[in-house]
């Protein structure tokens, strides 16, 4: 929920407060339809926070690019997730299209948290989402 600043602007609301023994969380950055800037730093901190409540995915909201954009949210996030791949802030990520079990890395993540065998996504092939496997 976003506060109110001293001067009575709106915040924008940081990454969610989770339970701590959650697994499995989702966060839809698209929501307000932030900049990519803007959605990477969102990401980055709900990254932290799912690792600091124990989270093993954590399931990304960005959308496609229906609306003509190009899905600028999709491909800027994948890049910066690649990017946290190959510095360690991300065990692996999966994106909805490849969320299939025919993944090997999927299986994987799977097996770590099961609640993904029954997540609304599986086979569904949606671009939409990215799955973060958090270390």
């Amino acid at each position: 929920m976003a506060g109110r600043s001293r001067h009575g602007a709106r915040r924008a609301a940081g990454p969610p407060a989770w339970p701590s023994d959650a697994l499995l969380r989702t966060y839809n950055v698209e929501a307000g339809r932030p900049s990519l800037d803007l959605a990477r730093r969102r990401v980055s901190g709900a990254i932290r926070q799912g690792r600091a409540s124990g989270v093993v995915v954590l399931k990304v909201i960005h959308g496609y690019g229906s609306s003509g954009a190009g899905g600028v949210l999709r491909v800027g996030l994948r890049e910066a997730f690649a990017r946290f791949r190959r510095n360690g802030a991300l065990r692996d990520f999966v994106g909805g299209e490849e969320f299939t079990i025919y993944n090997a890395t999927v299986r994987e993540m799977i097996d770590a948290c099961p609640a993904l065998r029954h997540d609304s996504d599986l086979e569904a092939a949606n671009p939409g989402v990215t799955l973060l496997w958090l270390p």
